[in-house]
């Protein structure tokens, strides 16, 4: 088989799934407790993790592997998917589909930026050290906007931690 004929199976499965992972993150967004439903975001999310490895899209590969971990999470129930869970998901199946759709144009996929994705997600080591927690909190006392949430997660994902200080000027 041609890497064309390869490359043609890639996008079809590659599109049911990301359609797969648009739909469960739906559902679970009304339905957070639904342990088929974060089975099957997991599978899809591996499955398409191994297909992208496969064909060599690296960036494809590194976000669906975040997704994965981070899905892995609430499968063990180390993670209760809250709206900004959920969100980052859906923010990162927006971006697979321009991987895959800049694929299937024959673009390499690092031209598309996914590292603010990745800093989203949490990982194991987020969940163990409270992190995860703590950049929920920080957001939910400061109601920080989408950059910050992005710049403390990042942060966070690099062992540093956030600190809300609050300045009041006493009048001269």
């Amino acid at each position: 088989m041609e890497m064309s004929q390869y490359l043609e199976i890639f996008m079809e499965e590659a599109k049911e799934h990301i359609q797969s992972l648009n739909t469960g993150l739906l559902h679970l967004e009304q339905n957070p407790t639904d342990r088929d439903v974060v089975g099957e975001l997991f599978r899809s999310a591996h499955t398409l993790k191994g297909m992208s490895a496969t064909m060599g899209f690296k960036q494809t590969a590194k976000l669906t592997h975040r997704m994965e971990s981070s899905l892995d999470l609430v499968r063990q129930g180390l993670l209760t998917p809250d709206s900004n869970f959920i969100s980052a998901l859906l923010h990162a199946v927006d971006t697979l589909e321009e991987l895959v759709e800049s694929a299937a144009s024959g673009q390499e996929d690092e031209e598309i930026a996914i590292e603010h994705l990745v800093a989203e997600l949490p990982v194991q080591g987020d969940v163990e050290s409270g992190g995860a927690n703590e950049v929920a909190a920080a957001a939910q006392v400061s109601e920080l906007d989408e950059h910050a949430m992005t710049v403390l997660r990042a942060a966070n994902s690099q062992g540093m931690r956030g600190y809300r200080l609050d300045v009041r000027l006493a009048p001269d």
